[in-house]
């Protein structure tokens, strides 16, 4: 299912996907109200929501659309900003992320590993391109009991977790964004993480920010 604000987009979305034989487009909803209906005659696998055209990168439409998915997977096309919003992104059940700049044949590619059951989100958030999130809430909790951050990168944590760049943490504490880099290779080591979506994902678990 799609839901996108311009009947133009949502659209094209539907085109593109329609071009591969396992994808099946069961409905377009171009704003919430259509969305709840649609979602009350029938049931998606994964719901593709382009927030590019959004608000605050789409999460007030997402906090509302929620309530009905139960735990169907969401797919966002998303404004290339969007690290401000990835927590909610990840509290709310998206699963895969795309800026809208990829390319067709990038954006079914991403699509097609989430249907799969994969996490997909941009390089960004992957130190290892092919590492896909597997960490589960009880492995974070675990870790959370063996290791301790120092006083320093617990700081720098917070701030990776609320989305914030290395550019930007570095301006908040006056240091160069190499060595926020490298404070974050250090609590990715002692934390036992391989990439920065589980690093989000420990901050969200231990309410670190």
């Amino acid at each position: 299912m799609i839901l996108e604000s311009y009947p133009l987009f949502s659209r094209g979305i539907r085109l593109l996907l329609e071009r591969e034989t396992e994808f099946d487009v069961i409905g377009e909803a171009n704003g919430i109200d259509d969305f709840k209906q649609l979602l009350s005659n029938t049931k998606p696998d994964l719901v593709v929501m382009d927030a590019y055209h959004c608000d605050q990168g789409g999460t007030p439409i997402l906090r509302k659309a929620v309530r009905w998915l139960k735990n169907i997977p969401v797919f966002i096309i998303a404004r290339p900003d969007f690290s401000v919003c990835f927590q909610d992104y990840l509290r709310l059940g998206v699963k895969g992320i795309v800026l809208n700049n990829v390319l067709p044949e990038d954006l079914l590619k991403a699509i097609k590993k989430v249907c799969n059951g994969m996490e997909q989100y941009p390089s960004l958030y992957l130190d290892n391109e092919d590492e896909l999130n597997s960490m589960s809430s009880n492995d974070l909790e675990t870790i959370a009991n063996k290791k301790s951050l120092t006083d320093r990168e617990s700081l720098i944590l917070r701030h990776l977790g609320q989305g914030m760049s290395y550019k930007q943490i570095g301006q908040k504490l006056y240091i160069s964004p190499r060595t926020v880099e490298s404070h974050k290779r250090n609590i990715l080591a002692k934390l036992g993480l391989k990439t920065t979506v589980e690093l989000i994902k420990y901050s969200m678990q231990n309410n670190i920010n």
